[in-house]
Protein backbone atom coordinates (compact mmCIF):
# COMPACT_ATOMS: atom_id res chain seq x y z
CA UNK A 1 0.00 0.00 0.00
CA UNK A 2 1.79 3.05 -0.77
CA UNK A 3 -0.12 6.60 -0.30
CA UNK A 4 -0.02 10.09 -2.62
CA UNK A 5 -0.85 13.46 -1.22
CA UNK A 6 -2.67 15.83 -3.13
CA UNK A 7 -4.99 18.52 -3.20
CA UNK A 8 -9.36 17.11 -3.26
CA UNK A 9 -10.59 19.18 -5.55
CA UNK A 10 -14.33 17.34 -5.14
CA UNK A 11 -14.86 16.07 -1.88
CA UNK A 12 -16.20 12.52 -2.70
CA UNK A 13 -14.38 9.09 -2.42
CA UNK A 14 -14.32 6.87 -5.42
CA UNK A 15 -13.03 2.87 -5.48
CA UNK A 16 -11.87 1.43 -8.40
CA UNK A 17 -8.94 -0.09 -11.02
CA UNK A 18 -6.24 2.85 -12.74
CA UNK A 19 -6.45 3.50 -15.97
CA UNK A 20 -3.71 5.63 -17.57
CA UNK A 21 -4.35 8.34 -20.41
CA UNK A 22 -1.50 9.87 -22.43
CA UNK A 23 -2.37 13.02 -24.37
CA UNK A 24 0.64 13.85 -26.17
CA UNK A 25 0.65 14.81 -29.35
CA UNK A 26 4.48 15.19 -30.58
CA UNK A 27 5.12 17.89 -32.96
CA UNK A 28 8.20 18.23 -35.10
CA UNK A 29 10.43 20.89 -35.63
CA UNK A 30 10.09 20.98 -40.05
CA UNK A 31 11.28 23.13 -42.56
CA UNK A 32 8.81 24.34 -45.18
CA UNK A 33 10.19 25.47 -48.88
CA UNK A 34 9.76 28.94 -49.72
CA UNK A 35 6.87 28.33 -52.59
CA UNK A 36 4.89 26.50 -49.67
CA UNK A 37 4.74 28.98 -47.37
CA UNK A 38 1.20 30.50 -48.01
CA UNK A 39 0.13 26.62 -48.55
CA UNK A 40 0.77 26.75 -45.05
CA UNK A 41 -0.74 29.77 -43.88
CA UNK A 42 -3.88 28.52 -45.09
CA UNK A 43 -3.32 25.26 -43.49
CA UNK A 44 -3.29 27.07 -40.51
CA UNK A 45 -6.71 29.07 -41.42
CA UNK A 46 -8.35 26.15 -41.74
CA UNK A 47 -7.66 24.28 -38.61
CA UNK A 48 -8.19 27.38 -36.66
CA UNK A 49 -11.64 27.22 -38.75
CA UNK A 50 -12.53 23.87 -37.66
CA UNK A 51 -11.10 24.16 -33.64
CA UNK A 52 -13.36 27.31 -33.66
CA UNK A 53 -16.32 25.38 -34.83
CA UNK A 54 -14.63 22.44 -32.08
CA UNK A 55 -15.53 25.06 -29.00
CA UNK A 56 -18.86 26.03 -30.10
CA UNK A 57 -20.07 22.30 -30.10
CA UNK A 58 -17.89 22.05 -26.46
CA UNK A 59 -19.48 25.39 -25.52
CA UNK A 60 -22.64 23.67 -25.96
CA UNK A 61 -22.18 20.54 -24.09
CA UNK A 62 -21.14 22.71 -21.41
CA UNK A 63 -24.05 24.95 -21.30
CA UNK A 64 -26.21 22.23 -20.88
CA UNK A 65 -24.30 20.42 -18.44
CA UNK A 66 -22.85 22.78 -15.70
CA UNK A 67 -24.35 26.24 -17.06
CA UNK A 68 -23.02 29.23 -18.35
CA UNK A 69 -21.14 30.42 -15.74
CA UNK A 70 -18.66 27.42 -16.41
CA UNK A 71 -19.32 27.45 -20.08
CA UNK A 72 -18.00 30.54 -20.65
CA UNK A 73 -14.63 29.34 -20.49
CA UNK A 74 -14.86 27.60 -23.63
CA UNK A 75 -16.04 31.06 -25.26
CA UNK A 76 -12.43 32.14 -23.88
CA UNK A 77 -11.24 29.72 -25.46
CA UNK A 78 -12.51 30.62 -29.11
CA UNK A 79 -11.43 34.35 -28.59
CA UNK A 80 -7.89 33.22 -27.71
CA UNK A 81 -7.54 31.10 -30.68
CA UNK A 82 -8.77 34.24 -32.39
CA UNK A 83 -6.49 36.72 -30.90
CA UNK A 84 -4.38 38.96 -33.02
CA UNK A 85 -1.18 38.68 -31.13
CA UNK A 86 -1.08 35.27 -30.85
CA UNK A 87 -2.08 34.51 -34.47
CA UNK A 88 0.38 36.86 -35.31
CA UNK A 89 3.17 35.21 -33.75
CA UNK A 90 2.41 32.25 -35.24
CA UNK A 91 2.72 33.80 -38.52
CA UNK A 92 5.89 35.32 -37.99
CA UNK A 93 7.43 32.21 -37.02
CA UNK A 94 5.86 30.24 -40.63
CA UNK A 95 7.25 33.22 -42.35
CA UNK A 96 10.85 34.23 -41.26
CA UNK A 97 11.89 30.94 -40.37
CA UNK A 98 10.18 28.79 -42.84
CA UNK A 99 8.78 26.08 -39.94
CA UNK A 100 5.62 24.20 -40.43
CA UNK A 101 2.48 25.59 -38.17
CA UNK A 102 1.97 23.00 -36.29
CA UNK A 103 5.38 23.57 -34.84
CA UNK A 104 4.98 27.13 -34.62
CA UNK A 105 1.53 26.66 -32.84
CA UNK A 106 3.60 24.83 -29.83
CA UNK A 107 6.00 26.93 -29.76
CA UNK A 108 4.07 30.30 -29.57
CA UNK A 109 1.69 28.50 -27.08
CA UNK A 110 4.97 27.85 -24.88
CA UNK A 111 5.70 31.08 -24.90
CA UNK A 112 2.39 32.71 -24.00
CA UNK A 113 1.74 29.82 -21.34
CA UNK A 114 5.18 30.94 -19.68
CA UNK A 115 4.08 34.42 -20.11
CA UNK A 116 0.80 33.63 -17.62
CA UNK A 117 2.68 31.54 -15.58
CA UNK A 118 4.85 34.14 -14.66
CA UNK A 119 2.39 36.49 -13.27
CA UNK A 120 1.74 36.90 -9.68
CA UNK A 121 -1.89 36.75 -10.01
CA UNK A 122 -3.03 33.33 -9.41
CA UNK A 123 -6.42 33.28 -11.44
CA UNK A 124 -4.53 34.71 -14.24
CA UNK A 125 -1.41 31.85 -13.39
CA UNK A 126 -4.58 29.32 -14.26
CA UNK A 127 -4.85 30.97 -18.13
CA UNK A 128 -1.16 29.00 -18.88
CA UNK A 129 -3.57 26.17 -18.74
CA UNK A 130 -6.12 27.35 -20.85
CA UNK A 131 -3.56 28.87 -24.19
CA UNK A 132 -2.08 25.45 -23.79
CA UNK A 133 -5.54 23.72 -24.25
CA UNK A 134 -6.04 25.94 -27.24
CA UNK A 135 -2.88 25.52 -29.25
CA UNK A 136 -3.37 21.79 -28.57
CA UNK A 137 -6.44 21.93 -30.34
CA UNK A 138 -4.45 23.82 -32.79
CA UNK A 139 -1.68 21.32 -33.43
CA UNK A 140 -4.28 17.95 -33.77
CA UNK A 141 -6.53 20.08 -36.19
CA UNK A 142 -3.47 20.77 -38.00
CA UNK A 143 -1.98 17.24 -38.11
CA UNK A 144 -4.90 15.33 -37.80
CA UNK A 145 -3.95 13.88 -34.81
CA UNK A 146 -6.80 12.54 -32.05
CA UNK A 147 -8.71 15.11 -33.21
CA UNK A 148 -12.27 13.86 -31.60
CA UNK A 149 -10.05 14.03 -27.87
CA UNK A 150 -10.95 10.33 -27.14
CA UNK A 151 -11.03 9.81 -23.56
CA UNK A 152 -12.67 6.53 -22.18
CA UNK A 153 -11.82 2.92 -20.72
CA UNK A 154 -13.94 0.62 -23.26
CA UNK A 155 -15.32 -1.47 -20.26
CA UNK A 156 -15.36 -1.04 -16.39
CA UNK A 157 -15.77 2.48 -14.97
CA UNK A 158 -12.49 2.88 -13.55
CA UNK A 159 -10.07 6.08 -12.15
CA UNK A 160 -8.36 7.92 -15.00
CA UNK A 161 -4.55 8.99 -14.16
CA UNK A 162 -2.67 11.78 -15.82
CA UNK A 163 0.03 14.40 -15.81
CA UNK A 164 -2.81 16.66 -16.41
CA UNK A 165 -6.41 17.51 -17.92
CA UNK A 166 -7.29 20.28 -19.91
CA UNK A 167 -10.64 22.19 -19.27
CA UNK A 168 -11.93 20.70 -22.58
CA UNK A 169 -10.87 17.38 -21.83
CA UNK A 170 -12.48 17.88 -18.40
CA UNK A 171 -15.45 18.52 -19.55
CA UNK A 172 -15.99 15.66 -21.90
CA UNK A 173 -15.04 13.09 -19.88
CA UNK A 174 -17.41 10.53 -19.85
CA UNK A 175 -19.32 9.99 -16.56
CA UNK A 176 -20.70 6.53 -17.98
CA UNK A 177 -16.77 5.36 -18.11
CA UNK A 178 -15.10 6.71 -15.02
CA UNK A 179 -15.30 6.82 -11.77
CA UNK A 180 -12.91 9.17 -10.43
CA UNK A 181 -9.44 11.08 -12.03
CA UNK A 182 -6.02 11.70 -10.73
CA UNK A 183 -2.92 14.47 -12.19
CA UNK A 184 0.42 14.70 -11.21
CA UNK A 185 -0.21 18.50 -11.90
CA UNK A 186 -2.83 21.07 -11.17
CA UNK A 187 -3.57 23.90 -8.39
CA UNK A 188 -7.64 24.20 -6.79
CA UNK A 189 -8.00 27.51 -8.71
CA UNK A 190 -7.60 25.97 -12.34
CA UNK A 191 -10.46 25.51 -14.92
CA UNK A 192 -9.84 21.89 -14.18
CA UNK A 193 -10.55 22.02 -10.49
CA UNK A 194 -13.63 24.11 -11.39
CA UNK A 195 -14.79 22.18 -13.56
CA UNK A 196 -14.35 18.90 -11.99
CA UNK A 197 -16.77 20.48 -9.04
CA UNK A 198 -18.85 21.41 -11.34
CA UNK A 199 -19.38 18.27 -12.67
CA UNK A 200 -19.58 16.27 -9.33
CA UNK A 201 -16.24 14.12 -10.39
CA UNK A 202 -13.73 12.73 -7.44
CA UNK A 203 -10.88 14.04 -8.24
CA UNK A 204 -7.13 14.73 -6.65
CA UNK A 205 -5.02 17.02 -8.33
CA UNK A 206 -1.21 17.61 -7.92
CA UNK A 207 0.10 14.78 -6.65
CA UNK A 208 3.73 14.81 -8.01
CA UNK A 209 5.89 13.32 -10.45
CA UNK A 210 6.17 9.98 -9.27
CA UNK A 211 2.96 9.27 -9.38
CA UNK A 212 2.32 7.88 -12.72
CA UNK A 213 5.38 5.43 -12.51
CA UNK A 214 4.07 4.06 -9.46
CA UNK A 215 0.63 2.57 -10.76
CA UNK A 216 -0.02 0.35 -13.25
CA UNK A 217 -3.16 -0.09 -15.14
CA UNK A 218 -5.84 -2.50 -13.47
CA UNK A 219 -4.06 -1.68 -10.16
CA UNK A 220 -7.00 -0.86 -7.09
CA UNK A 221 -6.65 2.89 -6.11
CA UNK A 222 -8.42 4.38 -3.59
CA UNK A 223 -9.40 8.13 -4.34
CA UNK A 224 -10.30 10.47 -1.76
CA UNK A 225 -11.52 13.75 -2.78
CA UNK A 226 -12.12 15.06 0.96
CA UNK A 227 -8.11 14.88 2.20
CA UNK A 228 -7.01 15.31 -1.35
CA UNK A 229 -4.73 11.83 -0.90
CA UNK A 230 -4.51 8.68 -3.38
CA UNK A 231 -4.11 5.18 -2.02
CA UNK A 232 -2.35 2.32 -4.44
CA UNK A 233 -3.20 -0.98 -3.92
CA UNK A 234 -5.03 -0.66 -0.43
CA UNK A 235 -4.76 -3.34 2.38
CA UNK A 236 -7.70 -5.46 3.62
CA UNK A 237 -8.33 -2.76 6.89
CA UNK A 238 -7.93 0.30 4.81
CA UNK A 239 -10.46 -0.71 1.83
CA UNK A 240 -12.92 -1.58 4.58
CA UNK A 241 -13.37 1.81 6.37
CA UNK A 242 -13.01 3.87 2.73
CA UNK A 243 -15.96 0.87 1.49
Amino acid sequence: MKTFQGIGVYGAIAIGKATKYVQKVTVRRTAIPPNEIQAELEKLKTARAAACAELTQIYQTALQEIGQEQAEIFEIHRIMLEDEDYNNAISRIIENEGLCAAYAVAVTGERFAAQFSALEDKLLQARSADVEDVSNRLIRHLTAENTAIPIGTGGEKSILCADDFSPSETVMLDKNQILAFVTVYGSRNSHTSILARSRNIPAVIGVGSKFLDSITIGELLIVDGHRGIVILSPDDTTLEQYQ
